[in-house]
């Protein structure tokens, strides 16, 4: 209702935090990359306390010039469970993260989401396997994300990069242009913030070029 709006000591409190562990300036560079290469929409989203354990929050976002493109509202939360974010995030996630996102209930916002606690483990077993997400119109309808995390100093997953395309465009060339774009874009954030990939994440990719 517009009554309450942030004050300035938030943009003071978004300084230290972006000085004492910098996201926005390492991701930045990666998604205007990411959306330069694959044509497409990149965004970059980050756990988040406040959001219960249940959603992931965007912390940049680049756009595809196409006209018929992906629109991110970067206030939005990502649901675990119906984002390819939030899932890659579960996957290589925090010990419990799984348990809190079945705990914080499983809303259905498409058809095509997971809603089913059993489905969901699956899920998230077959994509710390595959070292990637790709969700296919699971919270928007037409829309197909794919996302890789990055990872802390201890190598679990504390966000993601990802690329959302209309549904209709995606090709197998260009999710594999998308998934090499993708992990080496996965790895530089990694390193910039200064964090290890999970030994998991680096067998699932083993023999793909490195950044």
């Amino acid at each position: 209702n517009r009554k309450y709006r942030l004050g300035a000591a938030f943009l003071h409190f978004a300084q230290v935090r972006e000085a004492t562990l910098p996201l926005a300036s390492v991701v930045t560079p990666l998604l205007d990359a990411l959306t330069e290469t694959t044509g497409e929409t990149a965004h970059a989203s980050h756990c988040s306390a406040t959001a219960s354990g249940s959603a992931l929050i965007t912390i940049g976002v680049r756009e595809s010039t196409k006209a018929t493109r992906v629109h991110m509202d970067p206030s939005e939360p990502l649901p675990l469970h119906a984002t390819a974010s939030g899932l890659v995030y579960l996957a290589y996630g925090p010990d419990g993260a799984v348990d809190d996102a079945i705990g914080a209930g499983l809303t259905a916002h498409t058809r095509h989401t997971i809603t089913s606690a059993g489905k969901l483990r699956k899920a998230i077993a077959d994509i710390r396997r595959a070292g990637c997400a790709v969700a296919g119109q699971s919270f928007e309808d037409e829309v197909t994300g794919i996302a890789m995390p990055f990872f802390d100093q201890s190598g679990t997953a504390v966000g993601a990069l990802a690329v959302a395309t209309p549904s209709s465009r995606m090709t197998a060339e260009l999710k594999d242009l998308i998934l090499s774009e993708l992990h080496r874009a996965a790895l530089t954030a990694t390193r910039g913030i200064g964090g290890v990939p999970h030994p998991d994440f680096l067998k699932a990719h083993a023999g793909k070029l490195a950044a």
